[in-house]
C-alpha cells in the first residue's frame, strides 16, 4: 500500500509540467471519501480528481500511478459485471 499525503492547510500549490506554470491546488473534501485507517481519519481523493493532478504533474512515477489505477479500475469494473452476470435472475 501507499500513502500520498499532501498539504491542504493554506494554499497548496504545484508545479504543472504539462502546462509549464504553478498553478492552485483545489482539493474538495466534500466529494473526498472518509475513511478511519491506522486509527486516523483520512480524506481519500475521488479517483477522477487524482488521475487529472497526476497528468498534471507529468511526472514519470505519475505516468506510472495513472496506469495502475485505471487497471485496478478496469479490473473492478470488469470483476463488477462477472458478478451481476452470475447473479440469479
Amino acid at each position: 500500500m501507499q500513502i500520498e499525503i499532501a498539504e491542504s492547510t493554506s494554499t497548496p500549490r504545484f508545479f504543472n509540467h504539462r502546462d509549464g506554470h504553478w498553478e492552485h491546488q483545489e482539493i474538495h473534501f466534500a466529494t473526498s471519501t472518509r475513511i478511519h485507517l491506522y486509527g486516523v481519519d483520512v480524506a481519500i481523493t475521488p479517483k477522477d480528481e487524482l488521475l487529472l493532478y497526476k497528468a498534471k504533474l507529468d511526472r514519470d512515477v505519475d505516468h506510472l500511478d495513472r496506469e495502475l489505477i485505471s487497471a485496478v479500475s478496469t479490473e473492478s469494473s470488469e470483476a463488477s459485471t462477472e458478478v451481476a452476470s452470475e447473479a440469479p435472475a
